[in-house]
């Protein structure tokens, strides 16, 4: 996809949300303002956004707030001067995000609940982000729900219902997430068979993340998916594309298959992985295009699993995220949302 292109994706994205804006501005300016980012001109980009932000535009307001590389420029340094101390300015910006986050800004909304000042204004914008349908706000509740932040918000009932919602709703992690959680008895009863039936919808979804704890549990127990063959398959898959050793449990399961049974196995891990990754339509799809694009050789598992989640995670406006990957470090436009999606997984 070339550079050209991309505006169009991102205003899709953002300019549905003019009617919420605290003041009409003209979206032709926003347009030129993302135009000029997308360009490489972050000072540019900085100087059209501030006069939309004091307007009051939702999208300006929430890119100046979260876009690194917008505040690294010398229009917002002056701009910060301006606001007499570098706390006013920090407050003003905050305040901004909190006003797009009011005015029903998903981006902003998703900002609020990661990087809010406590667990109740947290709580408050992940409580509107689910009920606007905002997946990752439903996938944060649950987490909320079985004690991640504080053990008196714990209420385990609450929390399955959120991680399935947000699972349903095409949130890959928090099918990870309930499914780690049935395996191992984890806030709730243990339910091995629930438990494995999230990880492969996560799987199904073409998210590594759910392989190595998957084919850990079928190693142990080749019963809860039909069988040692289709165990093989999922510890051959994974060992393919989660990164996790599993070299104990393959020996056990190789020990207890024939060589014929092997074959098959080890065929249908690679022909069932290379379908999802020929779906352009699934977030596997949408990564491999996007190596291919950008690695002609060396397609590590480090940089697969990188680009994975900065097209998976569930952030507004994700083409902006200029990605340039190795060796687990990042660096372009990550806005607050992707490093938090980032740091969740361990990747940075």
């Amino acid at each position: 996809m070339t550079l050209r292109a991309l505006p169009a994706l991102i205003l899709a994205c953002l300019l549905p949300l003019a009617p919420a804006r605290a003041q009409q501005v003209p979206i032709q300016d926003l347009q030129i303002a993302i135009d000029v980012l997308l360009a490489g001109d972050a000072e540019s980009a900085a100087e059209l956004l501030l006069p939309l932000a004091e307007a009051g535009d939702a999208d300006a307001r929430y890119l100046l707030a979260t876009d690194a590389q917008l505040h690294k420029t010398l229009a917002m340094e002056g701009w910060r001067l301006g606001q007499g101390s570098a706390e006013a300015a920090r407050d003003q910006v905050q305040a901004w995000l909190g006003a797009a986050a009011d005015a029903g800004h998903p981006g902003a909304l998703e900002a609020m609940v990661s990087r809010g000042q406590d667990l109740a204004t947290r709580m408050h914008y992940a409580e509107k982000g689910a009920d606007a349908g905002l997946a990752a706000a439903m996938e944060w509740l649950g987490s909320v729900r079985f004690g991640v932040y504080a053990e008196d918000q714990a209420a385990p009932d609450e929390g399955v219902a959120w991680l399935e919602l947000a699972a349903r709703d095409g949130r890959s992690s928090a099918a990870v997430n309930l499914g780690a959680r049935y395996l191992e008895g984890r806030g709730l009863s243990a339910d091995p068979e629930r438990g494995i039936r999230w990880l492969i919808r996560a799987s199904d979804m073409g998210d590594p993340t759910a392989l190595f704890p998957l084919a850990r549990a079928v190693a142990e127990d080749p019963g809860l998916v039909g069988g040692r063959e289709e165990a093989l398959r999922w510890l051959l898959t994974a060992k393919e594309n989660s990164g996790g050793s599993l070299a104990a449990s393959e020996r056990r399961l190789r020990d207890s298959l024939e060589r014929d049974g092997e074959a098959r196995a080890a065929d249908d891990a690679r022909i069932w992985w290379e379908r999802k990754r020929a779906d352009r339509g699934t977030p596997l799809g949408r990564v491999d295009a996007w190596l291919d694009n950008r690695f002609e050789s060396g397609r590590e598992w480090a940089n697969w699993e990188v680009a994975f989640l900065a097209s998976n995670v569930d952030c507004p406006a994700p083409k902006l995220q200029r990605l340039e990957i190795s060796h687990y470090e990042a660096s372009g436009h990550f806005d607050a949302c992707m490093l938090s999606a980032l740091e969740a997984y361990g990747v940075r």
